[in-house]
């Protein structure tokens, strides 16, 4: 990673301390696509506050790392007012919000558009923050379905992405579903069974020794039994 001509890079990372880990998969991530970053761990020495001037004097835009620590912080909040007050009205997108945990922002930073990285794998967070600072369209894969057909919204984003309590959610669904069906059908079935009639052969002798087979029927081929046998 290399200064541009001017002495500027790409992006300065604003970030918590609570979200340092996040920043740094942030800050690693721009670089990795080819990107300049400042990011304190790696650029900083000396005065601290000298070096966050020329971290925000000497970049081009701003990435705030927003969740609930960030937004409370009194030490971020002048980072990210300094570069909205560059781009007041987020025409040149000098100032990307990347929200990391859940937290509801106010004011001024509330009216910017932000990445959203909660509950993304690392393949879906890295294509939303690239494609957020290359300015990339977020227009879905598929077409949206035919919002006149009866039952039917219009899609108006990829589908999430299909997590592990998503996937058994819908596997006990159909299990309870399947479930049901099987004992109402096996339900029947024993139902007609029993209800029948009874058509249990035997061979002469044998039944009365608990030996029931499918065979000849009794009534017709067995001889009467013996007078004082039973």
């Amino acid at each position: 990673m290399t200064d541009a001509s001017d002495g500027k890079r790409d992006f300065f990372v604003s970030f918590n301390q609570a979200d340092r880990a996040w920043a740094a998969w942030i800050a690693w991530t721009l670089e990795e696509a080819g990107y300049s970053v400042f990011f304190q761990d790696w650029d900083f020495k000396g005065n601290f506050v000298l070096e966050m001037d020329r971290a925000h004097t000497q970049s081009r835009r701003t990435i705030a790392v927003l969740s609930p620590d960030y937004l409370a912080s009194r030490f971020t909040a002048p980072e990210w007012a300094a570069r909205f007050a560059q781009d007041a009205t987020s025409t040149h997108d000098l100032l990307i919000p990347v929200r990391v945990r859940s937290c509801e922002r106010e004011g001024l930073l509330a009216q910017i558009v932000y990445v959203d990285l909660l509950g993304c794998d690392e393949a879906t967070a890295k294509r939303r923050l690239l494609d957020r600072v290359r300015s990339i369209r977020a227009k879905p894969d598929e077409p949206p379905l035919f919002p006149g057909k009866p039952g039917h919204a219009a899609v108006l984003d990829q589908p999430p992405f299909p997590g592990p309590l998503r996937a058994v959610a819908r596997w006990l669904g159909r299990a309870l579903i399947g479930g049901g069906i099987a004992a109402a059908v096996v339900g029947a079935l024993l139902t007609w069974w029993l209800s029948g009639p009874s058509d249990i052969k035997a061979d002469c002798g044998v039944a009365a020794g608990g030996k029931i087979t499918v065979g000849r029927d009794l009534r017709i081929e067995c001889p009467p039994a013996p007078v004082g046998r039973h």
